[in-house]
């Protein structure tokens, strides 16, 4: 992986804008930390990586194991204030090259709650991986509006450093906390969010609370001791789903003990909280269990969706109907079978039940386009497009929309790269993880008749 790294010791500003020019598309590592940027700075050295994204866009190699362009970017450690004048805003819109973006320790949130809803609202419309935003200034209303903000389709994110935002030492940043939670209890939302990391926010009691509520669910919450009122209304018990995403959390130094956020200033809590059995001394054990269950959760998903997939692409896209011979018994009239009874038997390879009814349908929609095959390729027309070959509709679903999986489950990608972020051990395999994340398949989604 090359990069560029800007010191201020061994070269002037200047130098390094020159530098970037020069290494074009090879560069893979942008790193400017503890160089004093402010906005002025930042924006001209994202204005300089903008024109190397939109050079490497136009190339199919973007997409290929080649991975030219800037993909990391650290900007720790500055003075930046503003999303939008720094120019963090205009890098995310379309970009699908960058996958980490770091801008811990900045002066982020001094710009007002408006310049962070900016910059949450162009998260739709990236490919990043990882975000930090560890020790800025976002406040309680800050981190507030970035939560809330995010799309409602999901992003692709799969970690969120937040630590050391809030500060507030009254009733706590409950605002902060109470969105965070309803983040965390939406599955369309958390799609795919595999770690958030929430340090040293003032949240108090209540507020780690509502978070823990949000990923054990409110089932858990209300079975959670031996000593749990029994006659629980099931409306209360499926009120609020457990998160499935999340393997990890950190939710160290947040002020359980030392805010008094049961002030009057709190918000009500939801009706079924107050059946609640989580207290200050097993919500640790209850959200660590749920993570736990979430990872083999999703081991357990994504193994049934690969089983799924092999015979339905056999039979949704390379089958075709031709009239037994004379005499001939030696085959079974799959094809002749009703389309309910067809999806019903192939339904049961998934032999635990753990797949939805829509991740299924999904699942059989891929397997019967053509277009799929190949999806993580080296080279040629990106991003896919609707396939002009004919297919039988066997199943009798809507075909595969390339334009529905780019909007709410995955943007187009270069999968060889996310590679990068597992060790050799994982087994990463890109085809596999692009036919997972694109049929959302990668974790199970929470069906209430299960729980």
């Amino acid at each position: 992986m090359k990069y560029v790294a800007y010191s201020r010791e061994d070269e002037t500003f200047p130098e390094f804008i020159d530098q970037l020019k020069k290494q074009g598309p090879d560069v893979n590592l942008v790193s400017a930390q503890f160089s004093d940027l402010d906005d002025t700075r930042c924006r001209l050295v994202l204005d300089c990586l903008l024109g190397l994204w939109s050079q490497v866009a136009r190339e199919p190699s973007m997409f290929g194991r080649s991975m030219p362009g800037v993909r990391y970017l650290d900007f720790s450690s500055n003075r930046i204030q503003s999303f939008q004048t720094s120019g963090l805003v205009q890098i995310l819109n379309n970009n699908r090259l960058l996958s980490a973006l770091e801008i811990q320790a900045n002066e982020l949130g001094k710009a007002g709650t408006e310049d962070i809803r900016a910059f949450a609202c162009a998260m739709k419309h990236c490919s990043l991986r990882r975000l930090n935003i560890t020790a800025n200034r976002l406040g309680d209303a800050g981190l507030a509006t970035l939560i809330d903000h995010l799309p409602d389709t999901g992003t692709s994110l799969l970690a969120l450093h937040l630590s050391v935002n809030t500060f507030s030492t009254d009733t706590g940043s409950w605002n902060a906390a109470h969105s965070i939670a309803r983040f965390l209890s939406s599955p369309k939302k958390c799609r795919g969010l595999k770690s958030i990391h929430l340090n040293g926010n003032h949240f108090g009691w209540e507020g780690v609370r509502a978070i823990a509520h949000a990923i054990i669910g409110s089932r858990r919450a209300c079975q959670a001791t031996a000593n749990s009122l029994v006659d629980v209304p099931s409306s209360i018990l499926d009120a609020c789903p457990p998160n499935t995403s999340l393997t990890n959390i950190d939710l160290f130094s947040t002020g359980i003990d030392s805010l008094n956020t049961a002030s009057k200033n709190v918000p009500p809590c939801a009706e079924w909280e107050a059946y609640s059995t989580v207290s200050r001394e097993n919500w640790y054990q209850l959200v660590m269990e749920q993570l736990e269950m979430n990872q083999y959760q999703q081991a357990v998903c994504q193994r049934a969706a690969a089983r799924i997939l092999g015979p339905a692409r056999i039979i949704g896209c390379k089958s075709r109907w031709i009239e037994p011979t004379d005499g001939a018994r030696d085959h079974f009239p799959f094809r002749r079978l009703p389309v309910e009874l067809r999806r019903h038997i192939l339904f049961h390879v998934d032999s635990e039940h753990c797949l939805s009814h829509e991740q299924l349908i999904n699942v059989l929609r891929w397997a019967s386009e053509p277009s799929t095959l190949g999806y993580v390729r080296e080279a040629g027309a990106w991003p896919p497009t609707q396939s002009l070959a004919v297919a039988d509709n066997v199943w009798n679903l809507p075909p595969w929309s390339w334009t529905e999986c780019y909007e709410c489950r995955s943007p187009p990608r270069n999968w060889y790269s996310d590679g990068l972020e597992y060790d050799e051990l994982d087994g990463f395999d890109p085809a596999k993880m692009a036919f997972l994340e694109c049929t959302g398949t990668v974790e199970m989604e929470h069906v209430a008749s299960r729980a």
